[in-house]
């Protein structure tokens, strides 16, 4: 079966548009994902800048183009869409692809920006018989996953702490919704509880209010401490998992084990392999997804996940306001994550 394929967001073709080289061309990404699928055509490319939607359906060898994903919906059967634009937009164009009964939704992190939205999400697509997945693509990435691996073959022990810290001016929700999402990836467990800290002053990102700088702690389910932080304090990104018999670091560089029980160099060998072409985060996310639908199967970035990750940001932004731990059964499910 061939599977058309569209991607609502193309992006500029350059990403270049702040000191970050943040250039909102996360569209690319998935064409290049379809692309490497032998089973998948792009056939349609939606963005509000035709310049942009044109650029893409070049990229991806023609497609048709629109400016509306109403427009795209209304003319386009597809079998799954990408979205890709501003976290602020996705909630009512996921809603949109579940009405036109898209049977594959892939949704950028985060899904939305409120719990309100998720859990409308949710049930529309249960009713649509639809699947929904949240982008969170570092679960996929072989560096991560053999992490998770090393932590279930009991290499690194018990797992006592994990951390994971980005600076360079990112925010929580754009960047640190990954580490809280790793987080629960590789402890194997969902959160308890929050208490976080927030610093401020009106900066904006994709359109919507963020934070200058956070520190959020995580108590798990299992006894694990999670911290997640985001400022200036730090440069970069990373996650660190501590364990009773051995350190992991992980990042954007080669990773780092500390073990005393063990060669590192040969655990290193086994389960943390860098990535190549063919363990692309993206491309095997896209084929997950679609051999998950087919088979009626769990997938690792399924909607139920994505509404655990909205879930800690709520009660972390909770948490900061009304300066108390905020257990994850009382987050706030009628308001707005957003900072005020």
């Amino acid at each position: 079966m061939t599977y058309r394929a569209a991607i609502v967001g193309a992006g500029a073709p350059v990403a270049k548009t702040n000191s970050n080289l943040e250039g909102f061309s996360i569209g690319y990404h998935h064409a290049n994902a379809y692309l490497a699928h032998p089973g998948v055509d792009v056939v349609a490319i939606a963005d509000i800048r035709l310049e942009n939607a044109e650029a893409l359906a070049a990229h991806v060898g023609g497609a048709a183009v629109y400016t509306d994903l109403a427009d795209l919906l209304a003319k386009e059967k597809v079998d799954i869409v990408s979205i890709a634009t501003w976290p602020t937009l996705h909630a009512k164009m996921v809603l949109a692809a579940i009405e036109a009964s898209v049977p594959m939704i892939l949704c950028e992190k985060p899904l939305a920006v409120s719990v309100p939205e998720i859990d409308l999400i949710a049930k529309r697509a249960e009713a649509a018989g639809v699947r929904v997945f949240v982008n969170h693509q570092r679960r996929y990435d072989p560096t991560f996953a053999g992490a998770r691996r090393l932590i279930a073959d009991g290499h690194v022990g018990d797992v006592l702490r994990v951390e994971g810290y980005v600076g360079d001016g990112w925010d929580v929700m754009s960047w640190g919704s990954h580490w809280v999402d790793m987080a629960r990836y590789l402890t194997g467990s969902e959160v308890d509880w929050v208490l976080a800290t927030t610093i401020e002053t009106g900066n904006v990102r994709y359109g919507h209010l963020v934070e200058d700088q956070m520190l959020m702690q995580l108590g798990f389910a299992n006894d694990t401490i999670g911290l997640v932080h985001t400022g200036p304090h730090t440069t970069g990104a990373g996650f660190i998992v501590v364990g009773t018999r051995a350190t992991i670091l992980l990042g954007s560089d080669a990773p780092t084990l500390m073990t005393s029980d063990r060669d590192p160099a040969d655990l290193h060998a086994r389960y943390l392999a860098p990535a190549s072409e063919e363990t692309n985060a993206f491309n095997i996310a896209i084929a997950d997804i679609i051999a998950a639908t087919a088979a009626g199967a769990p997938s690792l970035i399924d909607l139920a996940s994505g509404l655990a990750d909205m879930e800690v940001l709520v009660a972390a932004f909770q948490s900061a306001a009304e300066g108390r731990v905020v257990q994850i059964t009382d987050v706030n499910r009628e308001g707005t994550r957003l900072p005020a």
